[in-house]
Order: C-alpha cells, then sequence, then structure tokens
C-alpha cells in the first residue's frame, strides 16, 4: 500500500539523517534527551504548562 511505502521510505531517510549526525558528535541518549536541558528541573517540557 502506499501507506507502507511511505513509512518504509520516511524511516529509512530518518535512520540516515540520525546516523549522520552521530558521525559529527550529535548523539542523543534517547527522544527525550532536550527535556532536562529545557525545563531545568528535569520534568517534561511538554507537559508543563506555560507561564
Amino acid at each position: 500500500s502506499d501507506q507502507w511505502q511511505f513509512l518504509t521510505d520516511f524511516y529509512t531517510a530518518q535512520r540516515e539523517f540520525l546516523e549522520s549526525r552521530q558521525l559529527f558528535g550529535d548523539a542523543r541518549e534517547n527522544k527525550f534527551h532536550d527535556v532536562a536541558k529545557t525545563a531545568k528541573t528535569g520534568a517534561d517540557a511538554r507537559l508543563t504548562p506555560p507561564k
């Protein structure tokens, strides 16, 4: 199906992009790597209401 082909192509491109960034030193521990930096409290910034 078109959806399967899209997802296959998307995740292949995403993996290539992230792996290329790792080669240049931008390694990420996990998908929430920026949360502690941005929230400073360790809380998930997406769940924190704006001030």
